[in-house]
């Protein structure tokens, strides 16, 4: 009888020694799993943070665009094969007749300055002003983007260096700006007026809010693209009864 009842408080000890070891100590791999999908749902939350403040950043944006699109006009030239956005008013001066330069967008969302010189010619400008300068690239006569008419030479500048001087303008317009028509090692120099300083300055702050625009939408097309990508992992790595393991 005593050896019968030794066995049965032997066998419920071991089985309350073990449950104990269990609730004390959970294997590392386990945990390690539990963490890593718990660290899902965090990255979920993030991306849903950063979608949010982007879609409010994004309609503050759009209405700041359509505000300034109120100012363009789209003008369509049958010679050209996409039209342009040109700031209102200066429809009737364009072709330039003088030396002048002025900027436009394109339906492809591409910068461009048009810059004309009277009596001379060109490939290539600088632009300066206050101590600072910076250069266009070189466009080569061609009948196209550099033509020659009536004692006018006009070239259209585009890409990055374009950019660049469009965002310069914008930044020194209240100082004066001088620009040098070259080609080769002759310049000829003029100083940009103010109406014409102000128009490149109002095309590049819309073409700046459209890119920003653009780079939010992308931004919340990712973090969109990412969250999908997380919660498929958590679907085939939790049970459909489960949730990750917070602690």
């Amino acid at each position: 009888m005593n050896k019968i009842f030794y066995l049965i408080l032997f066998s419920v000890i071991l089985i309350i020694t073990g449950n104990s070891c269990k609730k004390l100590k959970t294997p590392d791999a386990v945990k390690e799993r539990e963490e890593w999908i718990s660290s899902f749902k965090d990255s979920v939350n993030h991306y849903q943070q950063i979608i949010e403040i982007s879609e409010t950043e994004l309609n503050e944006m759009n209405k700041k665009i359509q505000a300034m699109m109120d100012e363009f006009e789209y003008v369509s030239n049958p010679r050209q094969v996409e039209g342009f956005y040109l700031l209102k008013g200066w429809k009737d001066k364009i072709p330039m007749t003088k030396t002048g330069i002025y900027a436009r967008l394109t339906e492809s969302n591409t910068l461009e300055l048009l810059a004309t010189l009277s009596g001379g010619t060109f490939n290539q400008i600088k632009i300066s002003a206050d101590g600072d300068e910076i250069m266009s690239n070189v466009v080569k006569h061609d009948q196209a983007l550099n033509y020659r008419q009536n004692n006018l030479n006009t070239v259209c500048f585009s890409g990055e260096a374009t950019d660049s001087i469009a965002e310069f303008i914008y930044g020194y317009r209240i100082y004066k700006i001088k620009l040098d028509f070259i080609e080769g090692g002759v310049k000829k120099s003029f100083d940009i007026p103010d109406d014409q300083k102000t128009m490149i300055a109002k095309t590049w702050e819309l073409y700046e809010s459209q890119f920003e625009s653009r780079k939010l939408e992308k931004e919340i097309w990712i973090s969109s693209r990412k969250i999908d990508t997380y919660r498929v992992i958590m679907d085939k790595e939790l049970p459909t009864d489960a949730e990750p393991n917070d602690n």
